[in-house]
């Protein structure tokens, strides 16, 4: 009965100043904050303090209340019904759908739209179902997709690539690798030589892991002069690493310069002796 009589006398007041021509002052601690955020704030908080008849400092608070429930257009109705005290509807002229408010001494507890809670616990979005087609597992990389990868890591030019069965029993799978390349020009033999051994070592590092091998045979080759000043490819490095050989170096602490010491077979031209 108490928050009725003081609804009452609210409006009274608003509609007796009106009445008697007064200007109610509309200007509040944050009326020039939101005046500079809204274009829309001004008409609106004259008609949520008149249509809810409280003040304009609570007018404010609604009014923010409803922008944080979405309101992004000025307030063109508030209505009240008879008997209803504690609840109106606002409407604004951005939206078809009514807000519905609901609020005690001019404080907002709760507003509603369309059925649907926005303040203050607002209902959580539903999840849009999820229609993209789920992802096909990657395959595995193949032992030749692995090789290449490995090849082009170490920035060595491929020739070929051979991989022979070693029908081996106990796996059927296992094969010997084949790495042929062609060896970069450089300023000295030396140079070229050590270009081989970085190359080739950073491609087993790269092929350790591999299981379904049993040595990997890695064969360079060099443009070469004969007496006549004809040119020719010849074979000037093999290096061959056993499964066994590979999976004995930890590559951490790996010099490339040992190379030629570890390996189950070297064979180098002798003219990278030089």
């Amino acid at each position: 009965m108490k928050k009725l009589c003081s609804l009452i006398l609210a409006a009274g007041l608003i509609l007796s100043l009106a009445a008697c021509g007064a200007v109610v002052d509309y200007d509040t601690p944050k009326s020039e904050e939101l005046s500079a955020a809204y274009d829309f704030y001004r008409d609106s908080q004259a008609s949520l303090a008149s249509g809810m008849a409280i003040t304009p400092e609570q007018a404010d608070e609604v009014f923010i209340v409803l922008v944080s429930c979405g309101m992004d257009g000025k307030v063109s109705n508030v209505t009240r019904k008879q008997g209803d005290d504690g609840h109106c509807t606002v409407n604004t002229v951005t939206s078809f759908t009514a807000y519905d408010v609901y609020y005690t001494d001019g404080v907002v507890d709760r507003v509603e739209k369309g059925g649907k809670e926005l303040y203050p616990n607002p209902e959580p979005e539903p999840e849009e179902p999820d229609t993209t087609e789920p992802n096909e597992p990657e395959a595995p990389a193949t032992l030749e997709e692995l090789i290449d990868a490995a090849i082009d890591k170490a920035n060595a030019e491929k020739e070929e690539v051979k991989l022979v069965d070693t029908e081996s029993e106990e796996n059927p799978d296992e094969k010997r690798v084949e790495i042929y390349l062609a060896g970069s020009d450089n300023l000295t033999t030396n140079m070229i030589r050590k270009g081989m051994w970085m190359k080739t070592s950073t491609i087993l590092e790269a092929l350790q892991s591999c299981e379904d091998i049993s040595e990997i045979v890695t064969t360079w080759s060099f443009p070469m002069i004969d007496a006549y000043g004809n040119s020719f490819e010849d074979t000037v490095m093999i290096i061959t690493v056993s499964k066994e050989t590979l999976d004995k170096i930890n590559f951490e602490g790996f010099l490339w310069e040992n190379l030629p010491s570890i390996a189950d077979e070297y064979f180098q031209h002798r003219l990278l002796d030089e």
